[in-house]
């Protein structure tokens, strides 16, 4: 139903204002015209809406249907990717068991070995984990062949010539017979990888879901199965017109796909892509075919990609001045790095610009820079999607750097302490210095020069003093007032303090910068023995002075209670048969004084 449709509405398409941005045509090698839907897959579970345009087109039907097309096909690669994990990574297992066994000789060492890994040193272990970290292109494509005019050209010309595609493998449906319902397509071909031979392809099953390996597969998953990518071709006869869907499945841009000669990412080729024909041809050779989806056979002897790209950080700047416009440039209110900065002047002899835009809505509008740096406002908005793109000039679709006008080079500009500013550091600790300042608490306070730094470093020593210092006086205060509202709203004023001081610390450590989280662990330690130090040092001593003052007085009783003794049998040997008895306090007697001696409380009898 969904490219049945398109093949009775895909003409009516130049019919519709402003729909050279959702619905483009390209011309490719002997009169085959190709009409083409790009949308794209963000993850397994993000799909893109398609634009209204095609409904208004086709009808509401023709774009149920190929919503319908697009989930059965993406529940099918999910499948696939389950099936092909099963082997790769079972034998990766299997694998590093062996080899962990042969080192170690300990088997609690095995692990499995992972699939992918990005610049960052995150690893991805199967092909889900791939496909849920990366954004994957769809196509609706429509070919159509001009009737033969002369009779001698070849009754199969390739449409598209033999190629492999440059993604981890494409799934798609085969292609739907526009000019009969009652014949099948016939114009997909193959080359045997094991003879060579070149075979055209019969599918059994027109709603059947093709899983075609690409040169990723191949060429950049670590594993020790043999994969083998797809060379492929289109031949269409004249007159033939052709509907086709696929999903192309790709990898996290900042993944590695090359180690040797030098490290490479998925992001460098796909800016390398963007490079013109002839430089292409210049490099590869004419038999190489560059584009994401339809790629190339990768040469072993010649480099995809274009040198790796320093990864983003997230850095505030307030406006384009901000940056140094030489290996940053301003987009999504950041400095964010220039891709591909040391080829600048070579993208812009070939006529391409810096944009900033959102690289999902470009590659569903058919490329279309005005609609994809729209909502990114010039990088005067928070956009995450937002980031820098070398594409072909467009008029009236404001460049982020006009490098033709520039006044002067970099090398001429002064170099700064820091650019823009970032009141946190995404990917961990920076230490000492970095090329991105830090916004001290508040937006005006930008410390964008080593003294500013040293400044804020003794500020968050005193801080943290100062903390202590609070927390020491609620211990104060709640000892020497009285019970009572007064008591409690002194303490409470003096906890409200702490707290805000506290927190103020937490953003202060938040910024992920070495040197100020050291300088907060300092001044908590520094108030913490300057507030205690009398509890802890001062009242230790005098505890040891009362002791030593307690021991004299005990001596100084002994004493006296031996010489009160002494006293009282010289007086009994002196009474001559006058007796008398101890008085006995009652309760009405009054208390004797805490020190009076035994001899005060004798009375006598008559």
């Amino acid at each position: 139903m969904a490219l049945n449709g398109l093949c009775q509405c895909y003409k009516d398409f130049g019919n519709t204002k402003n729909n050279e941005n959702i619905v483009f045509e390209s011309p490719l090698q002997n009169k085959v015209v190709r009409t083409t839907i790009g949308t794209a897959t963000v993850g397994m579970s993000t799909p893109l809406e398609l634009d209204p345009v095609i409904q208004t087109t086709c009808g509401s039907d023709v774009v149920t249907a190929m919503e319908d097309l697009r989930d059965s096909v993406a529940k099918a690669s999910e499948a696939a990717m389950d099936a092909i994990d099963d082997i790769i990574v079972g034998n990766n297992f299997l694998s590093s068991s062996v080899t962990t066994r042969n080192k170690n000789n300990n088997n609690n060492n095995n692990k499995k070995k992972a699939l992918l890994q990005d610049i960052y040193g995150k690893e991805y272990p199967t092909l889900l984990s791939i496909a849920e970290a990366s954004n994957h292109l769809e196509h609706f494509h429509i070919y159509e062949k001009q009737q033969q005019q002369t009779s001698s050209e070849s009754l199969l010309p390739s449409a598209m010539d033999w190629h492999t595609d440059a993604g981890l493998f494409l799934a798609f449906v085969p292609a739907y017979n526009c000019n009969s319902i009652d014949t099948d397509d016939n114009s997909f071909w193959f080359q045997n990888p094991s003879t060579g031979e070149q075979q055209q392809v019969q599918f059994d099953d027109s709603n059947s879901v093709v899983i075609m390996m690409g040169a990723g597969m191949q060429h950049w998953l670590s594993t020790s199965v043999p994969i083998r990518a797809t060379r492929h071709a289109v031949k269409m006869q004249p007159g033939q017109t052709r509907a086709w869907y696929g999903m192309m499945h790709l990898v996290p841009d900042h993944s590695i796909i090359q180690r040797y000669p030098k490290l490479q990412t998925f992001s460098d080729m796909k800016q390398h892509m963007v490079l013109s024909s002839s430089q292409r041809k210049k490099q590869f050779g004419d038999h190489e075919a560059v584009s994401i989806g339809c790629g190339i056979e990768e040469d072993e002897h010649n480099s995809l990609v274009q040198p790796l790209l320093s990864r983003r950080r997230l850095q505030h700047a307030a406006d384009p001045s901000a940056c140094n416009n030489s290996t940053n440039f301003f987009c999504w209110m950041q400095c964010m790095e220039i891709p591909n900065a040391d080829q600048v002047e070579q993208y812009v002899q070939e006529d391409f610009s810096l944009y900033c835009l959102d690289p999902a809505i470009l590659a569903s509008s058919g490329n279309s820079v005005t609609k994809a740096a729209e909502p990114c406002k010039n990088g005067k908005v928070h956009n995450s999607n937002c980031q820098g793109s070398w594409e072909r000039t467009a008029p009236g679709v404001p460049k982020s750097i006009d490098f033709n006008n520039a006044a002067a080079t970099d090398d001429d500009a002064p170099l700064k302490y820091c650019y823009g500013g970032t009141s946190m550091y995404m990917d961990g600790f920076h230490w000492v210095h970095d090329t991105t300042c830090i916004i001290y608490l508040f937006p005006g306070w930008v410390l964008s020069s080593r003294v500013k730094l040293i400044i804020a470093s003794l500020g968050t020593i005193l801080a943290s003093m100062f903390l202590e210092y609070i927390i020491f006086q609620r211990r104060v205060y709640h000892s020497r007032i009285s019970e009572g509202y007064k008591r409690l709203m002194t303490t409470t004023l003096l906890y409200g303090l702490q707290l805000s001081m506290g927190y103020l610390l937490m953003l202060v450590i938040m910024t992920y910068s070495g040197v100020l989280f050291l300088c907060t662990i300092l001044g908590l330690m520094l108030g913490h023995s300057v507030w205690n130090a009398k509890d802890a040092l001062w009242k230790q001593k005098q505890q040891q002075n009362k002791t030593a003052s307690q021991k004299n007085n005990n001596n100084n009783n002994d004493e006296e209670v031996q010489q009160n003794s002494i006293s009282t049998a010289a007086l009994d040997s002196s009474n001559n048969g006058i007796n008398y008895t101890e008085g006995v306090t009652s309760e009405n007697d009054m208390e004797i004084p805490e020190g009076a001696t035994p001899c005060c409380m004798n009375t006598f009898e008559n």
